[in-house]
């Protein structure tokens, strides 16, 4: 039983040590803010796209605007913001 407990314990550190490191996410701060105003039936619609999608609406509004971005880059012969 003692060794049964001590993997168990080994395992559980293990664990705890991994739920403590930041993840890239937290590593890879966003600091700019865009805003902007919308009509109340056009967050709605923004809203139920986003669950759609199984994402935030932050995440859906960033890569729509980066494909945008790359789209238009592509099209002056320039790099994307991903250096592509």
């Amino acid at each position: 039983m003692a060794d049964g407990n001590a993997t168990s314990r080994g395992t559980d550190q293990m664990e705890t040590r991994r739920s403590r490191r930041s993840s890239g996410t937290e590593r890879r701060q966003r600091t700019e803010l865009v805003a902007l105003r919308l009509l109340p039936e056009e967050h709605r619609q923004l809203i139920l796209a986003a669950e759609a999608r199984g994402m935030s609406v932050s995440t859906l509004l960033r890569e729509r605007i980066m494909d945008v971005i790359a789209v238009d880059a592509a099209e002056d012969g320039a790099p994307s913001a991903d250096g592509r």
